[in-house]
C-alpha cells in the first residue's frame, strides 16, 4: 500500500461514498494525509431555517471540530458553500422587507425612511452582524487564494454582511484568483448592492452567477465585473427580481457599445470582447425587441441559452432569425408566460418556432409555455431536432376548466397536443432524459410499443402549480404504497406506521466535513406555515404513479431507466411536499452504496424500485443527462419571487 501511487487512492476515492472515504483515512497516518484533503475539499455551512437565516450551522463546526489554526480542516477547502432553503422566500430574507408590506421593491436608499420604525435598522444590522461574525471564524482558516481553482457560493439570498466581499474586504485582500462565484442576494432591500463592491476586483472569474439583482448600484458593480473578467469569463447567469428596462441592452449589462465600425481581422467587435463565453442564462432581463444582424453575432459563440421569463425575449428570438445567423447552440432552454411577457397580447408562439427551426443539432431542449396559443406549431420544430437530442423537457400550462360543468377556467398543466405523435417528434431510444406533463397512464401507452429499445435513464413528470401547493403529494403516494404493502398495527396511521428506507446515500452522509450532527432535512415541516400536509382524500394520481413505476421497472418496462421522478423539483426543497422519486434497486450499475431493502415489504424480491432521495441520487454523475439539474430545468417561478406570496 506505501508504494501505490498517490493517483490510484484519488482514483478509488472518487468512487466510493463520503463515509467509506472518511473511515479509509482513519486507517493509516499515509490514508489521512491523503484523504483528509479529499474530504474537507468542499465544505458546505447552513441555515437550517428560512426564519433565521444568521444563524448558520458554522458554530456547530467549530464546536465538534476543536483544532488550531494550523491544523484546522479549513485548510483543506477549495470550495465554500453558504447555503439556506429558500421555500417561503422573500418573507423574511431581509429586515426592511416582509410579506406585511405593500410595496415590494425599493429602488433607493432614500426610501428608507418610509419603510417603518428604527427597528428594522437595528434588526437588519444586527442580522449583518451575526452573519459577519461567524464567517470571521471561516476567514481566519481558510488558505490564501486556496480557492482560485474552484468556486465560493453564497446561497442565503440576503442581504451579504460588510467586510466580506465589499471592497477591501476579505474576498478583495485573500481570494481574489477565484473561478467562480454564486451569489443570490435581497436586491429589494435598499442597502443591497453597498458590501459587493470587491466584486469589481475580481479579475480571474470563469463562472459569474448572481440572482436577485435589483438596485441600479448591483447593476453597475454587476457590468463592472463581467468587462473586467470577458477574456476568459466561460459561464454568466444573471437574474434580476425584476425587468429593468433600458434602451441599450449590451451597453446596460454587458458594457459593450456596439458600432458600425469592425476589427480589420473581420470580426465582430462583441465576439472578440468575449470570446470564450460559452454559456448565457438570463432570468427576467429586458431584451431589445429588435435585432441587428451584428448584433445577433455576440451571441454567435455561444452553445448554450437560457432564457427564463424575459421581457421582450419572444419578439427578441424573432429578430434573432431574421438576422439570418445560424448559432451553434447545442443547449437551450426557454421560459415564457404569455400572460405577461408578450407584446400587446399577441401570444403567438411561432417566432419560438422560427427561432428553433434556424438551429441544427441541438442536445438539450427545455421549454415551458404558460398561456400561448397554436402551441401545436412546437412539434415541427421538436421534430427538427429528434435525431440529435439527449434530453427533451416540454412543460405548458394553459386555460383549463376546473369544475364539472366548464364554467370556470384556471391556468392548469396540460397534456401536449402532440402526444400522440410521439414516436414521430421525438425518440425514446436516443433520449437519455425526458420531462413531459402528462398522466403516466397516457405515457405509457405511447411507450409500451418501443419499451425494449428505450435508453431513458430520467423519467420525469412534470408537475406544478399553485392548485398543487397545498397537497402533500409525497404523502399521498407514500399512504398508498404503505396501505397497499404494508400491514397497518396497533390502530396507527399508514404514515405515522411508515418511515421509509432511503436508497443510496443519505444527505447526512453526504455533508463533508461535518460529524453527523445536521438533519436530513434542513426545512421545517410546512404545517408550520399553515400548510396542510394530509392526503387529499382522493389518491387515484398516486396509485396511476405507482402502477407506472410497477410496469418501468419491471421485466417489460423501460430497461435503462434508473429515476423516475414525480412534481415539481425547481429550486430544491420548496416544492418539496409535490416531489417523490424512485431509483431502480440496487445492485446494478448505477444504484451503489448502502444495501437498500425495499420499505413496503419485507420480501425484497417484490419490487424492482426503492424510494429515492433526489437531492443526494447515488450517482448523479453515472447518467449521460445532468441528473438533478435536469429535474430543476424549467422554474415555474424565479428563486426570490415566494409561490405564496
Amino acid at each position: 500500500m506505501e508504494s501505490l501511487p498517490v493517483e490510484v487512492f484519488w482514483a478509488i476515492a472518487d468512487w466510493l461514498p463520503p463515509q467509506a472515504v472518511r473511515s479509509l483515512s482513519q486507517v493509516s497516518s499515509r490514508l489521512h494525509s491523503l484523504f483528509i484533503p479529499l474530504l474537507y475539499r468542499t465544505v458546505k455551512f447552513r441555515a437550517a431555517s428560512e426564519f433565521a437565516l444568521n444563524v448558520i450551522d458554522i458554530d456547530t463546526f467549530f464546536h465538534l471540530h476543536r483544532f488550531s489554526q494550523d491544523s484546522c480542516y479549513l485548510q483543506y477547502v477549495r470550495e465554500l458553500s453558504i447555503h439556506a432553503p429558500i421555500v417561503l422566500s422573500r418573507f423574511n430574507r431581509c429586515a426592511y422587507f416582509n410579506v406585511f408590506r405593500s410595496s415590494a421593491n425599493v429602488n433607493s436608499v432614500s426610501t428608507l425612511g418610509t419603510l417603518g420604525t428604527s427597528n428594522e435598522g437595528k434588526a437588519h444590522e444586527q442580522f449583518l452582524d451575526d452573519i459577519s461574525r461567524q464567517l470571521q471564524l471561516v476567514q481566519a482558516r481558510l488558505k490564501t487564494n486556496h480557492l482560485r481553482s474552484l468556486q465560493l457560493r453564497w446561497r442565503l439570498g440576503a442581504c451579504v454582511p460588510p467586510g466580506f466581499l465589499d471592497s477591501g474586504g476579505y474576498i478583495d485582500r485573500h481570494q481574489k484568483g477565484l473561478h467562480h462565484i454564486s451569489l443570490a442576494t435581497d436586491g429589494s432591500c435598499p442597502h443591497s448592492g453597498n458590501c459587493l463592491g470587491g466584486l469589481c476586483g475580481l479579475s480571474s472569474l470563469k463562472s459569474l452567477e448572481w440572482e436577485g439583482i435589483q438596485q441600479h448600484v448591483e447593476v453597475d458593480i454587476l457590468r463592472s465585473c463581467i468587462l473586467r473578467n470577458r477574456a476568459q469569463l466561460v459561464a454568466l447567469s444573471i437574474g434580476f427580481i425584476a425587468p429593468v428596462a433600458t434602451e441599450d441592452f449590451y451597453q446596460f449589462i454587458f458594457g459593450v457599445t456596439l458600432t458600425d465600425s469592425k476589427p480589420c481581422n473581420g470580426s465582430d467587435y462583441a465576439s472578440i470582447q468575449f470570446p470564450s463565453l460559452r454559456t448565457l442564462a438570463l432570468s427576467k432581463a429586458f431584451l431589445p425587441r429588435q435585432l441587428r444582424p451584428k448584433e445577433a453575432s455576440f451571441f454567435i459563440s455561444l452553445q448554450s441559452l437560457i432564457l427564463r421569463d424575459c421581457a421582450g425575449q419572444l419578439a427578441f428570438l424573432g429578430s434573432f432569425s431574421r438576422s439570418q445567423i445560424i448559432p451553434r447552440l447545442r443547449h437551450f432552454e426557454f421560459c415564457s408566460d404569455g400572460l405577461l411577457h408578450t407584446h400587446n397580447g399577441n401570444r403567438d408562439v411561432s417566432p419560438l418556432v422560427d427561432f428553433l427551426l434556424s438551429l441544427d443539432n441541438l442536445k438539450h431542449l427545455h421549454l415551458r409555455l404558460s398561456a400561448f396559443s397554436n402551441t401545436s406549431q412546437i412539434q415541427l420544430a421538436i421534430e427538427k431536432h429528434r435525431s440529435t437530442l439527449e434530453s427533451f423537457a416540454y412543460h405548458e400550462r394553459g386555460l383549463l376548466p376546473i369544475d364539472e360543468e366548464g364554467l370556470f377556467e384556471d391556468i392548469r398543466d396540460k397534456t401536449p397536443e402532440w402526444l400522440y405523435l410521439m414516436p414521430w417528434i421525438i425518440r425514446p431510444y436516443q433520449l437519455t432524459a425526458l420531462a413531459l406533463c402528462t398522466e403516466p397512464s397516457a405515457l405509457r401507452s405511447r411507450l409500451e410499443p418501443m419499451a425494449r429499445t428505450s435508453a431513458l435513464q430520467i423519467l420525469h413528470f412534470r408537475f406544478s402549480g399553485s392548485e398543487k401547493a397545498h397537497r402533500n403529494i409525497q404523502a399521498e403516494i407514500h399512504t398508498h404504497l404503505s396501505k397497499k404493502y404494508q400491514s397497518v398495527s396497533n390502530g396507527t396511521s399508514p404514515i405515522e406506521s411508515f418511515q421509509p428506507t432511503y436508497c443510496g446515500t443519505s444527505a447526512r452522509n453526504l455533508s463533508i466535513g461535518f460529524d453527523d450532527h445536521l438533519p436530513d432535512s434542513l426545512v421545517e415541516p410546512m404545517d408550520n406555515f399553515g400548510i396542510s400536509n394530509r392526503p387529499s382524500a382522493s389518491i387515484s394520481e398516486a396509485e396511476e404513479f405507482v402502477k407506472f413505476a410497477d410496469w418501468a421497472f419491471g421485466p417489460n418496462g423501460l430497461p435503462a431507466l434508473q429515476v423516475l421522478a414525480f412534481g415539481d423539483f425547481s429550486f430544491e426543497d420548496r416544492y418539496q411536499n409535490q416531489q417523490f422519486s424512485m431509483h431502480r434497486k440496487c445492485g446494478d450499475r448505477i444504484c451503489t452504496g448502502k444495501a437498500c431493502r425495499d420499505p413496503f415489504s419485507g420480501n425484497t424480491r417484490d419490487r424492482n424500485f426503492c424510494v429515492g432521495d433526489v437531492m443526494n441520487p447515488p450517482r448523479w454523475d453515472l447518467f449521460q443527462a445532468n441528473g438533478f439539474n435536469f429535474l430543476s430545468i424549467c422554474p415555474e417561478s424565479g428563486l426570490m419571487d415566494s409561490p405564496y406570496e
